[in-house]
């Protein structure tokens, strides 16, 4: 089992790698609004706060960047409140400048879930209901001295169940093997993310180092999204192969061109959303993967890709 000092010295060289990667800050500050970025696999989307600059350059829509973008989009409500409008117009105003001035972007939200089963097994559990609070934190310290992306990236969820059962764990009460409700546990408060992502090249070479969810990197899908779109387990994950959790890791992708890509990873295999943070706990295990893909154009990569990926443990 790795002791603390050893977790210490995780930490420590991971923040040296954070001071070497991102070189030194040049003298002239650029203004914001004249870096250009060129999305990476999201259409580009009016911004209430201007957190299109947090698009990912490898990650999915549940990445650090994936969620505060979605967060961010200006969207054409069903039915406009404008009481409410003006309620939040000064959070929305210190979200902006915070962005400009201090290149820290944030967004929280809360969700609910309740499930019903129709035909449970006998002495079953028919209902379950939890709810989730989920906070995001992506502080860039040198957006406005390079063009290449750097931020320190942090995600905290609270996981907590209204009834016995919770809809992560209702599907076996049908004698389903799998889960048809993600993220809905009861564990409490859990650290996601907490890693340094840094790009090279015009933003064509990613590395992501620290705690994160390998599978908001690899095989990424546009509609793998469990808190807008589908929730089961099997409609956001290949489960054909063996599944990560979040966990300390490093990965990097590169862009041979403008169309074919490459990513590839080692996480710890051990490693799970609410582990108190443990690095390799069960032992030196890695969990590995690699993908390439072709796509018809860097923003494209969500929803028009062909991609081939291999995993292996050990």
């Amino acid at each position: 089992m790795v002791n603390e000092s050893q977790i210490n010295g995780f930490l420590a060289l991971t923040l040296l790698m954070v001071l070497f990667l991102s070189g030194p800050a040049s003298s002239q500050t650029k203004d914001q609004d004249t870096v250009s970025r060129e999305p990476r696999g999201f259409s580009q989307r009016e911004s209430s706060t201007g957190y299109t600059d947090s698009l990912p350059v490898f990650g999915g829509p549940t990445s650090s960047e994936g969620q505060l973008e979605e967060a961010d989009r200006v969207l054409d409500p069903a039915f406009r409140f404008p009481a409410i409008d003006e309620f939040y117009q000064p959070w929305t105003d210190w979200k902006t400048t915070t962005n400009k001035q201090q290149g820290v972007q944030i967004s929280t939200h809360y969700s609910t879930m309740a499930q019903y089963l129709s035909d449970p097994i006998p002495d079953g559990e028919d209902k379950a209901s939890a709810g989730v609070f989920r906070g995001t934190l992506v502080w860039s310290p040198f957006q406005n001295k390079t063009d290449e992306k750097n931020s320190v990236n942090i995600m905290i969820d609270h996981r907590h169940g209204f009834r016995d059962t919770v809809p992560a764990n209702l599907a076996a009460e049908a004698g389903y093997i799998g889960v048809t409700s993600l993220f809905y546990g009861d564990f409490g408060w859990a650290i996601i993310n907490l890693n340094w992502q840094q790009s090279f090249n015009n933003q064509d070479t990613g590395l992501i180092v620290g705690r994160y969810d390998p599978n908001d990197y690899m095989n990424v899908l546009g509609h793998v999204n469990p808190w807008s779109l589908f929730s089961n387990l099997d409609s956001n994950l290949d489960t054909s192969v063996a599944l990560p959790d979040s966990s300390w890791g490093i990965g990097v992708g590169h862009w041979l061109n403008d169309q074919w890509y490459a990513f590839a990873g080692a996480n710890d295999a051990n490693g799970f959303g609410n582990d108190d943070l443990e690095f390799f706990d069960g032992g030196s295990e890695f969990f590995k993967y690699g993908n390439i893909g072709w796509s018809p154009g860097k923003a494209d990569r969500y929803f028009k890709k062909y991609t081939h990926a291999g995993v292996a443990c050990g």
